[in-house]
């Protein structure tokens, strides 16, 4: 437990607020008589036995100094502990917020904790100044705000009163300040981004714990104290990530609880800025979520359909592995080449003008790089995972495999149907094809695409793929698969039942060679082509 709070604190604790409440007295005062008394008692304690055993007045001199010494160190250890920089605790040290400043609440905090409805053009009206994501690295820069009687959290628009992290940026993050404790708070330029950096935290870090668990370690960097929830609310209910994905009643009782804890009698944040910056947490960025508010419950949004529509008019076309292409490209051509992660990229660009599974999603349109690993980290962090079954069965969302030791994996679009759309390999170019039958990982959703799902699809798996890392691979077949690699030219090492590195590298350059999907895994297709059955 020592070791996760430990990770939570660096990553992000909620150690940088200010107190909550006034404190107009050091910790440390309250205990200095205990201190003194011990140190006393300690003194006497050496300083009799000095004199039982040696009976001599230097002895007593330094039971007496001994005892000076551990009471000063006693008084200094209860010192750190009781700081940000001994403990995790909050800093009774920190600035001054006596008397607050109490400010107007933005809105009320009656209303009831649903999704927000975006047919209701009440609900679409932006409060001014949410800003925009700002580029990578911002979030590191420090940029002070003068205190002004409120309290850090409050000031710096920092809802959960979190330390620079990696993803803030997305956010808007504009920088950090430095408190008088010496802990640095996140600055937002608005009240709904830093909701939306705090939600990505919860859903990345705290995700399986228990209300009080994740509550208590967010506030104070260590589990087992308390925290203030809204009346009734489960302490012992766990905080799962699909709670956060829903945005359920519960996760925002939860919510609630943790902006109260942090801004104490200052907390001003209404419902509906709880909602919104929910959506932009689930928009993936700020940008991704201005700029599709307006559009977000129009009657033109991008479906999944529509990623299909357009997907269709590239069937034919050719495919190259590793080409680039330029994402702002109004129509790019179809014998232009492009892989596969390439191809699903540029369609969600073309249609919606945004960058999804780019290895820079901040990157210019014309040079973004789309990667399979970077859909695999996008659909965890920025969009919604889900199942094979449920994406075989929803239009316009695609299937992932995701890359191995050898740094290549597969994504295909969904047909709805239990097929694909996809840039597949050099022999077959860009094809529609079959789900069933093949390895997929995990189905995914963009963000701020509209998708129409049905019940879910049961398409089959092989019952075996032979991969590095893969379980129930059978050390004959494994030699048979070397076999059929030397014999057509390509080298895996010994023939010795064991599918590593040079059988991989060995399968990859057979696939290269046979216009094969190049993943270095030996499924029925690339089975097939070695003349290998596979059990």
């Amino acid at each position: 437990m020592q070791l996760v709070s430990l990770v939570d604190a660096l990553t992000r604790t909620g150690a940088a607020s200010t107190p909550r409440k006034p404190a107009p007295a050091p910790r440390v005062l309250a205990w200095l008589p205990f201190m003194l008394f011990s140190g006393c008692v300690i003194a006497l304690g050496v300083t009799a036995y000095g004199i039982s055993t040696l009976n001599t007045a230097a002895a007593t001199l330094g039971g007496v100094t001994l005892g000076a010494m551990l009471s000063l160190l006693g008084a200094s250890i209860f010192y750190w502990t009781g700081t940000s920089h001994g403990s995790w605790s909050k800093n009774p040290f920190g600035e001054p917020v006596d008397p607050p400043q109490v400010i107007p609440p933005f809105e009320s905090l009656d209303r009831e904790p649903t999704t927000l409805d975006t047919d209701d053009p009440d609900d679409r009206d932006l409060p001014p100044g949410i800003g925009r994501s700002t580029p990578d690295g911002t979030q590191f820069q420090r940029r002070d705000i003068p205190y002004d009687g409120r309290y850090a959290p409050v000031r710096y628009n920092c809802f959960g009163a979190h330390w620079p992290a990696k993803h803030s940026h997305l956010f808007g993050a504009t920088g950090y300040g430095k408190l008088r404790d010496g802990n640095r708070i996140t600055r937002f330029p608005h009240a709904i981004n830093g909701i939306a950096a705090t939600i990505s935290l919860l859903r990345r870090l705290y995700a399986g714990k228990s209300f009080r668990e994740a509550g208590s370690i967010w506030t104070t960097g260590q589990p087992g104290t308390s925290m203030r929830g809204k009346p009734g609310w489960d302490r012992a209910g766990i905080l799962t990530a699909a709670m956060i994905d829903e945005g359920t009643p519960e996760f925002f009782d939860f919510l609630e609880g943790l902006g109260r804890n942090e801004a104490g009698a200052q907390y001003n944040i209404s419902r509906d800025y709880l909602r919104m910056g929910w959506e932009m947490f689930k928009a993936g960025s700020a940008d991704a979520y201005l700029d599709g508010f307006d559009a977000a419950g129009a009657d033109d949004a991008v479906t999944g359909e529509d990623l299909l529509e357009l997907a269709r008019t590239y069937i034919g076309g050719r495919y190259v592995l590793g080409a680039r292409v330029p994402k702002d490209h109004p129509d790019y051509p179809k014998d232009g080449g492009m892989d596969c992660a390439e191809f699903v990229s540029y369609l969600i660009a073309r249609l919606t003008g945004r960058l999804y599974g780019c290895t820079n999603n901040n990157a210019p349109m014309r040079v973004a790089d789309a990667y399979t690993g970077s859909f695999w980290r996008d659909v965890h962090e920025l969009g919604v995972a889900i199942s094979v079954q449920e994406a075989a069965a929803t239009p316009g969302a695609f299937l992932l495999r995701r890359p191995g030791r050898s740094g290549i994996g597969h994504i295909a679009l969904s047909d709805g149907k239990g097929g694909t759309l996809e840039a597949k390999s050099t022999r077959a170019g860009i094809v529609a094809d079959k789900i069933g039958g093949r390895h997929w990982d995990i189905g995914g959703l963009v963000p701020w695409i509209a998708y129409d799902g049905h019940e879910p699809i049961d398409v089959s798996a092989p019952a075996t793929i032979y991969a590095i890392g893969q379980p129930n691979m059978r050390k004959a077949k494994v030699e048979e698969i070397q076999r059929a690699l030397q014999q057509a030219g390509y080298s895996p090492g010994d023939v010795d039942g064991g599918f590593g590195p040079k059988t991989e590298a060995a399968v990859m350059k057979f696939q290269t060679a046979r216009g094969l999907v190049i993943d270095g895994e030996v499924g029925p297709e690339t089975a097939g082509e070695l003349g290998v059955t596979l059990p």
